[in-house]
């Protein structure tokens, strides 16, 4: 029979060009690496045919085909060059052996290499003829220097102990000062002194104590000031003026040792310059000028608020003495009959009780612009307006004497409010050089009356036929020729 491949077969043989996969003559060149028909497997890096979800699953975390992660460092880094220091850290370059102190021990107090000199004091009433004592802490390496030496003493130590004497009989004097300085290894900050033996040069031992890193034997200290009577240049008290046992009877009565103070005619300690100087201009002692009132011994005192000989003048409410009581008040009011709305002007009078400085005061109702002429131009002060707010200052220090009169013309762009009023507002004042403040009172009010339909006070437009606002140089232009309002004719 003519079979799949178009081959005239046997029925034994039949479909026998068809390859695995069914292919006629194909060769199995359908099959995959793994000889799946059709299949997804593929030949990896590492030449194992694999599925694509196991791809490449024979590469280490270095991409190495079965390394075994033999190209990571010890930090784990692929090829990277950290090694196992000496402290078994694993370690980069710039960090190997970064474990170990100064002495090179791994994790240590940096203390096994550091040499120390620690000096020993000793302080003594009598001769020293040997010495012994326990260190503990650092480890003893010797023992050199001080007045074991001058005194040609042997001195020998060991890790723990030092001793001291001489072959000779020598001593070392009564006194105090450096003993010996030991040069220790190790930690000093557990340094300390036991068992400490001190003996003279009969072979007794001395009843010795250790102070800081000091040997101290005292035979005796009656006055109990912590120096041996044996080594005290005086045993019992110096004064305040140096005298051993002297009671401060070289002091004289202001506690000057030496001095020449006497107790004067006021029962006070006074120096010859200063004698009876407690004494007040009436000869009364500390009679703080009592009898003197300001207008000589017993004389009655100054009166008056000018605190005068005599006088009987009083503060007034500006608290002026003597004054009649306005230095201290002034006045700002608007002239009602000086605003011009079409040159945008209004005049601003003053009467103050003295000179004025500055000034701040608003101005509702109208756009302000600025301001001029009057008392605060000629006294050379700057007037600005805007908004609401006018300021009138000099800059040279200029100031508007007392008395009344124009104090400036403010100029405005636009009245915005049905009423013009002048007041202090929240921050205005009218103050002196000084600073001060006068008591300012404010008057003058303007009454502009409704605005047009334009929203413009004093405005000309009114609202024509077809209900616009319009002036009169445009009114009903929104009628047509044929009178229809908007009718487009």
């Amino acid at each position: 029979l003519v079979d799949d491949c178009n081959d005239c077969s046997s029925p034994d043989n039949f479909n026998s060009g068809q390859d695995d996969c069914g292919d006629c003559y194909g060769g199995n060149a359908a099959q995959d690496c793994a000889g799946v028909c059709y299949g997804d497997s593929l030949v990896d890096d590492c030449n194992d045919c694999s599925s694509p979800d196991n791809f490449n699953s024979g590469q280490d975390d270095c991409g190495d085909c079965y390394g075994g992660n033999a190209a990571q460092d010890c930090a784990g880094v692929c090829y990277g060059d950290s090694l196992v220091d000496d402290c078994n850290d694993c370690s980069s370059p710039d960090n190997f052996n970064s474990g170990q102190d100064d002495c090179g021990v791994c994790y240590g107090d940096g203390w096994s290499c550091v040499e120390t000199e620690i000096e020993v004091t000793y302080s003594s009433d009598q001769p020293i003829a040997g010495f012994q004592f326990n260190v503990s802490g650092p480890a003893v390496l010797s023992a050199s220097g001080g007045a074991a030496a001058e005194a040609g003493f042997t001195v020998s130590t060991s890790e723990t102990v030092v001793l001291g004497f001489s072959f000779t009989g020598a001593t070392i004097p009564a006194g105090d000062g450096l003993l010996t300085t030991l040069l220790v290894l190790g930690d000093t900050t557990e340094f300390s002194i036991s068992n400490e033996v001190l003996s003279d040069s009969d072979g007794a031992t001395l009843d010795t104590s250790v102070d800081g890193n000091g040997l101290v034997y005292c035979s005796a200290d009656d006055d109990a000031d912590d120096i041996c009577d044996g080594l005290d240049d005086c045993v019992g008290a110096y004064d305040d003026c140096g005298d051993c046992n002297g009671g401060n009877a070289a002091q004289d009565c202001a506690g000057v040792c030496y001095g020449d103070s006497l107790v004067d005619d006021c029962n006070d300690c006074s120096s010859p310059d200063n004698f009876n100087s407690g004494q007040d201009d009436c000869g009364d002692c500390y009679g703080g000028n009592a009898d003197d009132l300001g207008c000589g011994c017993d004389e009655p005192a100054p009166s008056g608020c000018d605190s005068t000989c005599g006088s009987t003048l009083e503060d007034d409410d500006c608290g002026v003495c003597g004054g009649d009581g306005t230095t201290c008040l002034a006045s700002l009011s608007l002239d009602v009959n000086s605003f011009n709305a079409t040159e945008g002007t209004v005049e601003v009078h003053y009467d103050f009780g003295g000179s004025v400085a500055g000034f701040q005061f608003d101005i509702t109702g109208l756009a302000l612009t600025g301001g001029s002429g009057g008392a605060a131009e000629d006294a050379g002060f700057t007037v600005s307006a805007g908004g609401t707010t006018a300021i009138g200052f000099s800059f040279t220090g200029g100031s508007i004497p007392a008395g009344s009169g124009l104090l400036t013309v403010l100029s405005f762009s636009d009245v915005t409010g049905g009423t013009t009023e002048l007041s202090l507002g929240n921050f205005g004042a009218v103050t002196d050089a000084s600073g001060s403040t006068y008591d300012a009172t404010t008057s003058g009010s303007i009454d502009h009356g409704d605005p047009d339909c334009s929203g413009d006070y004093y405005g000309s437009a009114l609202v024509d036929d077809c209900n616009d606002c319009s002036s009169p140089d445009n009114f009903n232009s929104g009628q047509d020729d044929c009178g229809d309002c908007y009718g487009g004719n």
